[in-house]
């Protein structure tokens, strides 16, 4: 698709949209001029998810065994009646 053709879909698409979904739009803006003005920050942005993602795995299989020791028992210590 031709540069013209894609700004005409893209003027044209925002017509009548409310102003929460053209705040959204110009964020994406911002973020996509952003992300091709400067691709390298993205790069260690993707780094840093990536290890952020791997933390949180780390950190929930630590929470989900102390919730596990937490209520050991606890059928026992609350019965149901």
């Amino acid at each position: 698709m031709e540069t013209s053709q894609l700004r005409h879909i893209i003027s044209s698409g925002i017509e009548g949209l409310p102003a929460e979904s053209l705040k959204e739009i110009a964020d994406f803006v911002v973020f996509v001029r952003l992300r091709s003005s400067k691709p390298l920050v993205f790069e260690k942005q993707d780094d840093l998810n990536l290890e952020l993602s791997r933390e949180l795995a780390l950190l929930n299989t630590y929470e989900l065994a102390h919730l596990e020791e937490e209520f050991s028992g606890y059928e026992i210590t609350y019965p149901h009646e």
